[in-house]
């Protein structure tokens, strides 16, 4: 599998990509909690700022809400169909091809 763009200038750092999320309430107004599930069973949770966000509708306090959290891609390896992405706030994960999506 191949991850494929197009941006303008050809640039791999200018697009943007997003791994699916459920999202909560944070501590702060400004911040979500995003949680992005690995098919390997595990399940990453990071506060994000809002703007890192793309979700339909907002999170209340007994409710999550799905969402698109932004990342910025680190590098691809095409042996194990895997992306290294660095989510927002600075936590760096290795996530299966199929879960990036280009926005």
């Amino acid at each position: 599998m191949e991850i494929k763009y197009k941006r303008a200038n050809g640039s791999q750092k200018s697009a943007v990509w997003s791994l699916p999320c459920k999202v909560s309430l944070g501590m702060f107004s400004s911040e979500w909690l995003v949680s992005v599930e690995i098919p390997d069973a595990r399940s990453i949770q990071t506060f994000v700022n809002k703007s890192s966000v793309i979700a339909q509708n907002e999170p209340t306090s007994d409710t999550k809400v799905d969402g698109r959290v932004r990342v910025s891609l680190v590098e691809v390896d095409p042996k194990t169909k895997s992306v290294l992405v660095d989510l927002p706030e600075s936590t760096r994960v290795r996530v299966p091809v199929s879960l990036v999506q280009q926005q």
